[in-house]
């Protein structure tokens, strides 16, 4: 079989590590940073898809990750759980017409482990009494994974090293020095925001999200999500060790510095919606910029033919990596046995 580098230690990149190795080819990864210092580490990464435009790709991508993640989620260190939760929905949000159709419960019945619509009345039978409900018109109660990335990246590398994938700390200017350093048949470019510079790509650009860790006692056991509040993205997600809050979406900002007026903005919202919330204790604040694109590019490199691009995920690196993973190794697979790769 062939020699593979993959570039990049985020989530994105790992998977792909994971499953052309298991596919037979000899696979080393070579990245700048992995665990704490990659935007994966930050994420809240359940299984959703947010700031990625939604195509029949991304579709197909998303229900072969959540398998995946699943399947995961009854293996206790990989830091994979399912959680139940509600989701609103609002007159602003982008499903918001598909909801009041009908068109929503229809997609998600057939692809998540349980699902539930909620009328505005039974949504409001469930939030506090005093909980602005504007531009509300319902909700939705769903299952699907979330996972811990400070448990299930160190698993990711753990199965990697497994595999016998050599993991190389390395940064590069451009694609040539990774040519000369790292000699390979195949190229996978799975480096987020660093595409920006290593691939040239003027369309990405980051999306700061910004969340705080707290304690959890155990008597949080649902998530809730106000992704579209007019005062702004509130959600509370348990986990297995802690409890995430969010969130934000700043497309205006290019640092991932902690806003201290934003974490304060989040405690507050957080405690609005989940008051045992303000009980909670500030365990960690974190920010990242999600890699976002006007549309995912997964392809082969128009000018470097061994050269395949996998990056762009925005808020749903994690609820894609398994799908755009498998697509990478039917792309390579095809490429080898001669058949169109385009």
């Amino acid at each position: 079989m062939s020699k593979v580098t993959v570039i990049g230690g985020g989530v994105t990149g790992l998977t792909t590590a994971i499953r052309l190795r298991e596919a037979g080819h000899e696979v080393t990864v070579a990245a700048k940073d992995y665990l704490a210092g990659t935007t994966s580490w930050v994420a809240t990464a359940i299984w959703h898809l947010f700031w990625v435009e939604v195509d029949e790709r991304v579709e197909r991508w998303s229900v072969t990750a959540l398998d995946e993640l699943i399947r995961l989620s009854r293996i206790e260190e990989t830091g994979v759980t399912l959680v139940r939760g509600i989701e609103c929905v609002r007159e602003t949000s982008p499903d918001a017409e598909d909801f009041v159709q009908g068109r929503t419960g229809a997609a998600w019945q057939h692809i998540v482990p349980s699902y539930e619509a909620l009328t505005l009345e039974e949504l409001k039978g469930r939030l506090p009494w005093d909980y602005p409900l504007e531009t509300m018109l319902g909700g939705y109660i769903i299952e699907v994974p979330i996972a811990d990335m400070s448990v299930y990246l160190p698993y990711l590398m753990k199965r990697l090293e497994h595999l016998g994938v050599r993991l190389e700390s390395d940064t590069f200017e451009n694609f040539s020095e990774v040519e000369e350093r790292f000699p390979a048949d195949w190229y996978i470019n799975c480096t987020g925001l660093g595409s920006a510079t290593l691939a040239g790509d003027s369309t990405l650009r980051g999306i700061k999200g910004q969340i705080v860790r707290v304690t959890h006692d155990g008597s949080i056991t649902e998530y809730i999500a106000d992704d579209f509040s007019p005062r702004g993205m509130t959600y509370i997600l348990p986990r297995g060790q802690d409890i995430v809050l969010g969130g934000s979406e700043d497309t205006d900002c290019d640092d991932s510095n902690i806003d201290d007026q934003l974490a304060a903005s989040i405690l507050a919202r957080c405690a609005a919606l989940v008051p045992d919330i303000a009980n909670a204790t500030v365990l960690e604040h974190l920010a990242g910029l999600r890699p976002y694109r006007p549309s995912i590019r997964l392809e082969f490199d128009p000018d470097v033919s061994n050269l395949i691009h996998n990056y762009g995920h925005g808020g749903s690196g994690v609820s894609l990596s398994w799908g755009c993973s498998a697509e990478v190794v039917e792309m390579v697979g095809k490429a080898e046995n001669g058949q169109s790769t385009h």
